[in-house]
């Protein structure tokens, strides 16, 4: 594929994905000639396609890219579409050098702390606020008075945050690519869902026919020689308990187990468990998914009681951010991960709307909280 006809794809009405898996060094891009809109992952036969998936199917549809022209671009292809004149060692250089901890405070005319994003070229900084938002305490603080009343045991918070940016998405995922190879980058479009742009770090399933692989990620500390808390151990041993159970609930008791490690990106550390699996022939791949799926690494736990919650109180519409996106084929290679690291944007304002989230305990200290969100925001901020 010509570099000309991949602009033209992002500039068209295509329903596409723009895929590059970590650590490889061909993007793959999927070509929709239909899509098909469904309510449930239960309806999901592991037949060839596309998914694209929300966090809360009550609000948004599931859309599976069908039919689909795959087209692979090699790295040196990848290189040539950058539309801006900033050399790529100097951007690397820039980005590289950032902190995520620059960050100022603006006082409006009302002694009101807001978030303030400064518009950046490419590789600038990009500067995040530390004031945290009065909808993020109200948030907060409702599923703290969750824990009291004893339903739930851990909850997932998320926010969002729009910055301005002259940055376009094919540009911003080669940069993506560039700086953070060991995710999985994405650029994924259609009418239903818009465009979002991300660099996930979290498997939620990968299989090669019958065998399967999924991960329990989750805690996040900083920099390096970590030092693993109670809290973030308690709330990564939360997610693998419940993968394990479920994957048992399933039949599935031969299951092989590594971990918990630490997973290092860059500035950001989390803690993985893999379970590996077969995945019975009698078992629909609907079921499964749907069993896994929210996982309480972008839920809570218990998992209804902590979906219902997180549905009624969290003031951020997630749409399709904490959702899957990835190819599913059972007949051969099925790769999902879950929509982290990511923003959606909106090309008539070339606004980028960045989302993140973290895992609320009872321990859990907001202003530690907030900052989490705001490094994992950084991703791609330091990118605008």
């Amino acid at each position: 594929m010509q570099a000309k006809e991949l602009l033209h794809i992002f500039n068209s009405n295509k329903a596409f994905a723009l895929i590059q898996e970590p650590d490889s060094k061909i993007a793959t891009l999927y070509i929709a000639n239909n899509t098909r809109v469904l309510s449930s992952l239960n309806k999901i036969s592991g037949d060839k396609a596309f998914i694209i998936s929300p966090f809360n199917t009550n609000n948004k549809d599931i859309i599976l890219l069908e039919g689909l022209r795959i087209e692979h671009i090699p790295s040196n292809i990848l290189s040539t579409l950058r539309e801006n004149t900033i050399e790529e060692n100097n951007f690397n250089k820039k980005a590289n050098s950032l902190k995520d901890t620059e960050i100022e405070n603006k006082i409006d005319s009302k002694g009101n702390n807001d978030l303030e994003y400064k518009k950046a070229d490419i590789g600038e900084k990009v500067i995040l606020n530390t004031a945290i938002s009065d909808s993020y305490k109200y948030d907060f603080q409702a599923f703290q008075n969750s824990f009291q009343r004893g339903i739930v045991e851990k909850l997932v918070l998320s926010r969002r945050e729009d910055i301005v940016s002259t940055c376009s998405p094919l540009d911003l995922f080669v940069h993506l690519c560039n700086l953070y190879p060991q995710a999985y980058n994405f650029v994924i479009s259609t009418e239903q869902t818009g465009m979002w742009i991300g660099s996930s770090p979290e498997i939620f399933l990968k299989a090669e026919y019958n065998r399967a692989e999924t991960v329990s990620l989750a805690g996040t500390l900083f920099g390096e020689n970590v030092k693993w808390d109670k809290k973030n151990i308690r709330e990564q041993s939360i997610v693998s308990q419940f993968i394990k159970q479920r994957l048992q609930d399933l039949g599935i008791n031969q299951i092989q187990e590594k971990g918990p490690y630490t997973l290092h990106l860059n500035e950001l550390n989390h803690l993985k468990t893999e379970f590996h699996f077969d995945i019975p022939d009698t078992l629909n791949w609907g079921k499964l998914l749907s069993a896994l799926f929210p996982t309480p690494a972008v839920c809570g736990y218990p998992k209804d009681k902590a979906f219902e919650l997180i549905n009624t109180i969290e003031s951020n519409n997630r749409e399709y951010y904490s959702g899957l996106i990835g190819l599913i084929d059972k007949e051969d290679k099925s790769s999902i991960y879950v929509n982290l690291r990511s923003a959606k944007y909106n090309k008539n304002t070339s606004t980028y709307t960045l989302y993140a989230g973290g895992g609320i305990m009872p321990e859990s200290i907001i202003e530690k909280e907030w900052e989490e969100s705001t490094r994992k925001m950084n991703t791609i901020a330091k990118l605008l």
